[in-house]
């Protein structure tokens, strides 16, 4: 959370300089690894290895997708319950059948106002309409959020899937996203 606080200062000191502005994606999530030097006496690295370490890779991979910079797994958001976190979405990334679910990092609870904890709120009730297939319920929620932040590309996503289902009717639901790309 400190390295994307000074990245907006980052970016304007290297467009000063002429240089490129630089972008993060991280993927954070919590569980069992393998940690230390690793191979054989002829080939060795110090590395990490696990599916713990892979789902992070992967979840490092979504924040293009879903436009954050940051996405935590529901491990890692349960276990730092100090933060406030923005329900994004239950998924299955590719190498992996168990779902997952997504959260964006918004700061300290303690440091978030009444009306930024109500638009988490908001955003997450859109979320959980939209997984149950209530349409017009996820749509209104995510309009609401719009409200507060016209340019937030998750709601727009939102908006364009319920669109895409209410085209394509009834069809089996488990209120998952796949992902086939890492």
């Amino acid at each position: 959370m400190d390295m994307l606080d000074v990245l907006p200062e980052l970016n304007r000191q290297l467009v000063a300089e002429g240089l490129p502005e630089v972008s993060v994606g991280m993927g954070i999530n919590t569980g069992q690894m393998n940690v230390g030097n690793m191979g054989s006496s002829f080939r060795m690295a110090y590395t990490v290895m696990g599916d713990a370490v892979n789902l992070a890779s992967r979840l490092e991979g979504l924040t293009k997708f879903y436009n954050c910079p940051l996405l935590v797994s529901d491990e890692t958001a349960a276990s730092v319950p100090e933060y406030g976190f923005r329900y994004i979405d239950r998924v299955r990334v590719k190498g992996r059948f168990e779902p997952v679910d997504l959260y964006q990092p918004i700061g300290k609870r303690s440091e978030l106002t009444t009306e930024q904890l109500s638009s988490i709120d908001e955003f997450c009730e859109g979320v959980r309409a939209y997984q149950q297939q209530r349409w017009d319920e996820a749509d209104a929620a995510f309009r609401r959020y719009l409200q507060t932040d016209s340019e937030d590309y998750c709601a727009q996503m939102y908006l364009l899937r319920i669109a895409e289902s209410r085209e394509a009717g009834q069809h089996p639901w488990d209120g998952i996203y796949s992902h086939q790309q890492k």
